[in-house]
């Protein structure tokens, strides 16, 4: 059902709210843009209702991954005739103590369920900061070579917010007067922002809001695509920045699963599953040791396409690759730690 915008959310400890709206938008065409922000018709206070729960957002404390894992699934039913035919697993990971306690990432695995290849698909977050609590004089911004949006106080500069795109896809970046969205958000104008490129460099002092996304993807019917960001906070540019750029090295590694705390006797690389696969499989290894483990994958001439490391304990493990971005053909991929190096083959075929 639609509902009435709240009172946002505190983030820093400012007095008043510093978040005043969000939503996750995926959009295909101008007529085809499925999310639950703010709407386009009257009254223009109430949130769309595209995206429909398929089960409960379920929040873990503590989590596998992080202090506080979540996880939900949700398809796009409830936009009736317009909708685009996606269901999507939304994932969230949010730590407590540092170098990771000032951002969360929100981590979007997007099916494509319309019985149809797509193949103009962007996936954006809209978000409307107010820094300090106060909804004025406020800019919004893109880094563009860390495909970073952002907003800050003029008068007062700390904090900077942001939102980063996580994964490899091209970034949409669009900078929006906060008037044009709080009198109705067109499924015209979400789709401006979400596919436009990089519209504008930023805008304000004033109030403003922004739309960062992710776009175009292909996805082929019933495979799938996964969409990350990462909400930020710095206290300063430099510090967002940084901060971000943590982000982007723990969302690396957000594919590694302990499946079993069972201590194996020996170190173990196994074939991944499914083989041949599209666009992602799972590397499942044995690690007997606390020890520090890498893997990397190689294309057939021996090029790096991807890799990883991390201090693992003792225990069995799952990574999820994901090859979207890779051509068909034959990958190896390896596990290295201290004293073991092992090499296995796959295949990826679109």
């Amino acid at each position: 059902k639609t509902q009435a915008y709240g009172s946002g959310l505190n983030i820093t400890g400012y007095t008043g709210q510093q978040m005043l709206e969000s939503g996750l938008m995926i959009g295909t065409s101008n007529t085809k843009v499925s999310d639950v922000s703010r709407r386009g018709n009257s009254p223009a206070n109430v949130s769309d209702t595209d995206f429909t729960a398929i089960n409960a957002y379920n929040i873990q404390t503590p989590g596998i991954i992080s202090h506080e894992d979540g996880k939900g699934y949700f398809n796009d039913d409830g936009a009736g005739s317009n909708k685009i035919g996606v269901t999507v697993r939304a994932e969230s990971f949010a730590w407590n103590s540092a170098p990771d306690a000032n951002y969360i990432i929100l981590k979007y695995t997007i099916k494509n369920t319309s019985g149809a290849n797509i193949s103009n698909l962007f996936a954006g977050i809209y978000m409307y900061y107010t820094p300090t609590g106060i909804n004025s004089n406020n800019t919004t911004a893109l880094d563009t070579a860390n495909k970073l949006g952002y907003s800050f106080n003029n008068t007062n500069t700390n904090p900077y917010l942001g939102v980063r795109l996580l994964t490899d896809q091209n970034v949409n970046y669009k900078g929006i007067l906060a008037t044009e969205v709080l009198t109705g958000f067109t499924t015209q104008e979400k789709w401006d922002a979400m596919s436009g490129g990089i519209v504008n460099g930023g805008i304000g002092p004033g109030l403003n809001c922004f739309v960062v996304s992710a776009g175009p993807v292909s996805i082929n019917n019933n495979d799938s695509v996964v969409v990350g960001f990462a909400v930020v906070k710095g206290n300063d540019k430099a510090d967002l920045v940084n901060n971000s750029n943590t982000a982007k090295n723990k969302f690396s590694t957000i594919g590694i699963q302990q499946i079993s705390g069972s201590v194996p006797v020996k170190y173990s690389l196994y074939q991944n599953y499914p083989n041949p696969f599209n666009p992602s499989t799972t590397i499942k290894f044995d690690i007997p040791k606390m020890d520090n483990v890498k893997i990397r994958v190689f294309d057939i001439v021996g090029r790096e396409v991807s890799s990883f490391s991390q201090l693992l304990s003792p225990g069995i493990y799952s990574y999820s690759f994901d090859g979207s971005k890779l051509s068909s053909g034959v990958y190896f991929y390896s596990l290295e730690s201290s004293g073991y190096n092992d090499v296995k083959k796959m295949m990826l075929i679109k």
